[in-house]
């Protein structure tokens, strides 16, 4: 049964919210990304840009809930994309360039050593990459205080049995796709362990991530992740597609969306952000872009609070369709939940802006209270009716749809290569 059908089947159970609200205070615009300003269906009073600096870049922390003219804020401080983050500009005459091929890769000067399949870049600088390699790798491991932009400009790099892109050491990498270029990245076998680390994605960065440019990138992983960052990650533009038998995209700190155009297949979750370590880390701010996920778990997964501003996302997922750990704030952006178990779910929910159309077999918004006590919440994470005093849910503007599907008219979706 196909979604137009299941959604004309839908009518067991329909409820509709629908709140539009003129507020009276004065809008607050996000900074940063203004090439994606138009998929902003709301307002932040975030600042959304800061000058990359010498070290590490400027950090975003997780606050309690305030309200800034008509949004929630659930993270604070928010300096999230850097001007070079947005800037995917170089100067091509400072640039070193990497041709990759099976029969001999080289370089166009220093900061880059070869040894057979494997390309490392071990130098501060700029490296424009194009070529093949049918099964080698390119490394990343600099000084912890060198910057890397590594151009992509029609670049295939698969890898048999760990990361094409492996970052081992760095204080930031920006993968730059060159416009109108097609790129791949692809792991294609079973993850083999060569040193300390535990490498599990096609892209694998244990530092701060960056993907922007106007190419596209096609990533791909049967038997692991998608993109894999231990630190931040900053989706900032770009057509990039990915396939991946665990998640489609995962990060340990923070992962943030201010535009570009994200195909995700996943055989877990989506997009999946989780840092059991440092309790202000393991968020997920999405203010730009158009997302289309496909998961077999959640669509979105933070271990920490969730915030959406803007942006087109289309989630199909087998569990959750949007979910955070804590709290949960959507100030815009057009959000269609087409199939879920429980469409939209934090500890406490907030909607102040945008269309939020939900279809699911289960909770349409479930506000299920602090995960750190030991009270139900609404039957705490996936349903039930006890009551819980650290439940929240507000819908203050915005269009707000939720269908409740039959058990008979929905399959799980389950989604691997």
């Amino acid at each position: 049964m196909n979604s137009r059908d299941m959604r004309m089947r839908a009518s067991i159970a329909r409820k509709v919210v629908t709140a539009g609200l003129t507020l009276s205070l004065a809008l607050l615009p996000l900074a940063g990304c203004s090439s994606s300003s138009s998929d902003d269906a709301g307002s932040s009073s975030a600042s959304a840009t800061t000058t990359e600096s010498t070290g590490s870049s400027a950090e975003t922390t997780v606050s309690t809930t305030s309200a800034s003219g008509d949004s929630v804020q659930v993270l604070s401080d928010t300096d999230v994309f850097t001007n070079r983050d947005l800037d995917p500009s170089y100067e091509e005459s400072e640039a070193i360039t990497i041709s990759l091929s099976d029969s001999g890769s080289k370089a166009s000067g220093s900061g880059v050593t070869i040894d057979g399949s494997t390309v490392t870049i071990t130098a501060a600088g700029t490296y424009v990459v194009s070529g093949t390699l049918s099964d080698g790798q390119i490394v990343v491991n600099v000084d912890d205080s060198s910057k890397v932009q590594i151009v992509l400009d029609g670049a295939s790099v698969s890898c048999s049995s760990s990361a094409a892109l492996y970052v081992i050491n760095a204080d930031k990498v920006f993968l730059t796709l060159a416009d109108g270029t097609t790129n791949t990245l692809a792991t294609t076998g079973s993850f083999v362990v060569t040193d300390d680390n535990n490498v599990d994605g096609a892209i694998f960065a244990k530092d701060d991530l960056t993907i922007n440019g106007g190419g596209a990138l096609d990533v791909t992983c049967p038997a692991g992740h998608g993109i894999v960052c231990k630190n931040d990650l900053r989706l900032v533009s770009g057509t990039v597609t990915v396939n991946a038998s665990g998640h489609a995209i995962q990060a340990k700190d923070s992962v943030a969306v201010c535009g570009g155009t994200w195909d995700l297949t996943g055989g877990t979750d989506g997009i999946h952000c989780s840092n059991d370590e440092d309790t202000t880390k393991g968020w997920i701010y999405v203010t730009g872009g158009t997302i289309d996920i496909t998961a077999a778990s959640d669509g979105f997964d933070a271990s920490n609070v969730l915030q959406i501003d803007g942006g087109t996302i289309t989630v199909n997922a087998g569990d959750d369709g949007i979910h955070a750990e804590y709290e949960l704030a959507i100030n815009g952006g057009t959000i269609d939940v087409q199939q879920s178990c429980e469409g939209v779910e934090g500890s406490k929910v907030y909607i102040t802006s945008g269309s939020t159309t939900i279809y699911s077999t289960d909770d349409g918004i479930n506000a299920a209270g602090d995960p750190s006590t030991t009270s139900s919440g609404l039957g705490g994470m996936g349903g039930g009716m006890s009551s819980d005093d650290s439940a929240y849910l507000l819908i203050s503007g915005g269009s707000v749809i939720s269908t409740l599907l039959a058990a008979t008219e929905w399959t799980p979706t389950a989604t691997s290569t």
